[in-house]
């Protein structure tokens, strides 16, 4: 089902790569750039749509205390305040679906890069077969000094080559992590922004009522 997808996406990286300086890593990044400001006009109707429904919240709230023993008319009322504010609760959901789809069919682009993007036919789904038939293709896996084509395995007798395929999958878990700490600082600090008890504990807004 996802096929022409997987096509559409390899073309393209193929592309990036031949006119990159055929580099795998320089063309991933640059794809991820472009997928990045593609799905940036979603990110933004997902922020709108989160923000929304935040200002509805105290209303919710209400609902939900008025009509605790009725989820059926809870359910409706909630409903009718969404359409009545023109707010859609799912509104914030088809930029994490799109960025999910993409995600899938990333990781099978890199795991099968001689088929994708050196477009070399009749090839195993086998990820040691794709990578030997790209890289007699000509395809260059060297990234900064790391291949890419090695995988991090675990070993107790860990070598400066073993240790530096981890490189990539340690920074990639850090900026995930570091990624998530900000964007919940960042929704705390908005949440409390709007609290009726901000005016009382921040000064600059003491001052702005004054």
């Amino acid at each position: 089902m996802l096929q022409w997808l997987y096509e559409l996406f390899g073309s393209i990286i193929r592309f990036i790569y031949f006119h990159s300086g055929e580099n795998f890593g320089v063309a991933l990044i640059i794809f991820t750039i472009l997928m990045k400001v593609l799905i940036l006009p979603l990110g933004i109707k997902q922020q709108r749509s989160m923000a929304a429904i935040q200002k509805l919240q105290p209303q919710i709230t209400e609902l939900q205390k008025k009509y605790a023993h009725d989820q059926e008319k809870l359910s409706r009322e909630t409903m009718e305040l969404y359409k009545k504010n023109n707010v859609s609760p799912f509104g914030g959901c088809l930029p994490m679906i799109f960025q999910l789809l993409i995600l899938i069919v990333m990781v099978n682009i890199v795991y099968r890069p001689g088929t994708y993007i050196m477009g070399i036919e009749g090839l195993s789904r086998d990820l040691n077969a794709q990578i030997t038939a790209a890289q007699a293709a000509g395809m260059n896996f060297n990234f900064c000094g790391l291949d890419l084509a090695v995988r991090p395995v675990f070993t107790f007798t860990p070598t400066l080559a073993i240790l530096t395929t981890w490189i990539l999958p340690l920074l990639a878990t850090g900026a995930t992590y570091l990624s998530g700490v900000v964007s919940q600082k960042m929704t705390a600090n908005t949440n409390a922004a709007k609290s009726p008890m901000y005016s009382h504990t921040n000064p600059f807004a003491e001052h702005r009522a004054r």
